[in-house]
């Protein structure tokens, strides 16, 4: 037989359920600060991680190309490859076949943005177009003998506000 005095356990108390409503607060507000901090800071990296990703790619593709370059072109008003505003044409025969290949590196509107583009010439025929920047502030290239430089800054964003500057050069072989 069952003692009256004894209640079945059917549920929270007050108590109980007031301790387990404000720790869920508690972790709610240290969750809401580090996705506020989270969403803040992750606009900044986008940026450097782009700027940095032009770097990248520019470390990728002109060095070789000024290795290869017989001829270093800067200042002609349109470029013989591809289109945009010229920054940098470097053109060079292939031996084995004969071709002449040409490399161009241009600034092309794109929007609100400003790409550095390489576009790569068989014979004067395009055979790949390349993105190698995006939000290019300037590009400039020059030549001291053999050595080929090209400084490039990016446009300034909110976590570099005076743009990301950086320098590829190259020596052609001769």
């Amino acid at each position: 037989m069952r003692c009256s005095s004894e209640r079945p356990d059917r549920g929270f108390t007050l108590i109980e359920l007031i301790v387990v409503v404000t720790m869920l607060a508690i972790v709610a507000v240290a969750l809401t600060g580090a996705v506020s901090v989270f969403l803040r800071t992750s606009d900044d990296l986008d940026e450097k991680l782009d700027a940095s990703h032009t770097a990248q790619l520019m470390a990728a593709f002109l060095p070789p190309d000024i290795q290869s370059a017989a001829t270093f072109e800067d200042t002609i008003p349109t470029p013989g490859c591809g289109t945009g505003s010229l920054v940098v044409e470097l053109g060079w025969t292939d031996e084995a076949t004969s071709f002449l290949y040409v490399a161009n590196y241009s600034i092309v509107p794109d929007g609100a943005d400003q790409q550095l583009i390489r576009t790569m010439c068989e014979n004067g025929t395009i055979i790949a177009t390349d993105v190698v920047g995006h939000r290019i502030s300037s590009a400039v290239a020059s030549a001291a003998g053999q050595t080929v430089r090209v400084d490039i800054t990016t446009e300034p964003t909110d976590a570099d506000p005076s743009g990301y500057s950086f320098a590829i050069a190259g020596t052609r072989r001769t």
